[in-house]
């Protein structure tokens, strides 16, 4: 669209911001009020493109604007040579019409029927002619009042690779702290185990050895041991003649 604008001048205007969607709405704010007109517009997640045709009167006030913004970075203007036509359009508009006029005297002044028939194909042929003249007319006048605007916002990959990069490295970081962490109770423990092993060998009894006894002799209740004497069946006959 922008590229193939009619318009004579063409000017870009690039920005690169972490927030698309502000800074493409503060810009829109700026040129929304001053008879900038919106031709086309498209967007996604990386970039937001408007092209606007713009009044060349208010070229100076709009570059000033805009280039004072935060996040302006380029300013590329592209101008055209006006174009050259092989007739003077408005003089020959002008011939147009003249003949038109002529024509339509001749078929109001006119009886014969063959005559005026004729005349009016010659005015219908005419009257495109004039028509096709005034549009261009149109359009090379509109070119040279206005100029094509394109606004480029771009997303700062810069910012957001740095984002992506400090996130790895946070999860990276933490994973080996994880590793170490794990590796160093592991060989923790394996040294711990060894050494308990060692000081059974060389006989010296740990807490959890005697831990281990007192629990095992306590686990055995404490029974005192009594003597019974049981007397015989003729002794105690003896006693009960005695007594």
């Amino acid at each position: 669209i922008f590229e193939k604008s009619p318009n004579f001048k063409k000017v870009r205007f690039t920005y690169i911001s972490n927030n698309l969607n502000r800074l493409n709405s503060e810009i829109m704010a700026l040129l929304e009020n001053k008879n900038n007109r919106i031709v086309f517009s498209n967007s996604n997640n990386d970039f937001i493109v408007t092209v606007y045709e713009a009044p060349e009167s208010l070229f100076t006030i709009n570059r000033t604007a805009l280039t004072s913004i935060s996040g302006f970075t380029a300013e590329d203007i592209i101008t055209s040579d006006t174009p050259k036509y092989n007739i003077d359009i408005e003089a020959h508009l002008e011939n147009k019409r003249i003949t038109k006029n002529k024509l339509l005297d001749l078929i109001e002044k006119s009886s014969i029927p063959d005559r005026v028939e004729d005349f009016t194909r010659q005015l219908e042929k005419i009257q495109v002619e004039i028509d096709s003249l005034a549009n261009q007319d149109e359009i090379r006048k509109r070119n040279l009042e206005n100029y094509s605007l394109l606004i480029n916002v771009i997303k700062d990959q810069k910012s957001s690779s740095n984002v992506i990069k400090a996130v790895r490295i946070f999860g990276l970081t933490t994973v080996i702290t994880l590793i170490a962490l794990t590796i160093c109770l592991l060989v923790f423990y394996l040294f711990m185990t060894l050494f308990l092993k060692i000081m059974r060998l060389v006989g010296i009894k740990t807490s959890r050895d005697s831990s281990s006894t007192y629990h095992y002799y306590s686990d055995k209740p404490y029974k005192r041991k009594i003597k019974r004497k049981y007397k015989s069946s003729g002794e105690e006959n003896e006693t009960g003649e005695k007594s």
